[in-house]
């Protein structure tokens, strides 16, 4: 049986930098990493037109953020 991928995923710590640049505008470090992670995972907006099913994913990883 052959299978195909067709995504990746990587995982990998937050560059100290980009949390550093975020701070410096006035963010708490909370919410730049907040911001990082959402950026990160926005490309659920990509791939479905569900605003049901992006609230849910949304949802799911701002709980796991706190």
């Amino acid at each position: 049986m052959d299978t195909k991928s067709k995504h990746s995923s990587s995982i990998s710590s937050i560059d100290p930098d980009q949390i550093f640049y975020m701070r410096s505008r006035g963010l708490g470090e909370s919410d730049a990493r907040t911001l990082i992670i959402n950026g990160f995972t926005s490309y659920v907006d990509d791939y479905t037109d569900n605003e049901y099913f992006k609230d849910i994913i949304r949802e799911k990883i701002n709980v796991r953020l706190k």
